[in-house]
């Protein structure tokens, strides 16, 4: 935990105390397992609609990039993994995409995140 807090302080440049980076850390966690965030009830996935299931030309436009650089992505671990709804269709989760913006704007490629 030490380590964290250290790497925290070189990367943002702001000391924070381990109890304070607690809650952020499994936050961030949790938000990223998508097996947990699948059996979540709806009143706790902290969103007010159901996911819904996008097609590629909808990831595309919503975050900006084309098919090949999201699937580079998604080689490099970087970006969410679609779902193989068929032998012939993928989607992405709506709110897996939704996150990765978010992430992307709070400092995701080594911006300094605001604290």
């Amino acid at each position: 935990m030490q380590v964290y807090a250290r790497l925290y302080l070189e990367t943002y440049g702001v000391e924070e105390s381990i109890v304070d980076l607690i809650p952020s850390m499994l936050a961030t966690f949790l938000a990223s397992d998508r097996t947990f965030n699948r059996k979540l009830p709806p009143e706790m996935s902290g969103s007010d609609h159901p996911d819904r299931l996008l097609k590629l030309d909808e990831v595309k436009r919503r975050v900006g990039l084309g098919k090949s650089m999201i699937y580079r992505l998604i080689q490099e671990g970087k970006f969410p993994s679609p779902y193989k709804v068929s032998p012939f269709a993928s989607r992405w989760s709506d709110r897996e995409i939704v996150a990765w913006v978010d992430d992307v704007k709070d400092g995701f490629e080594g911006k300094k995140r605001k604290v």
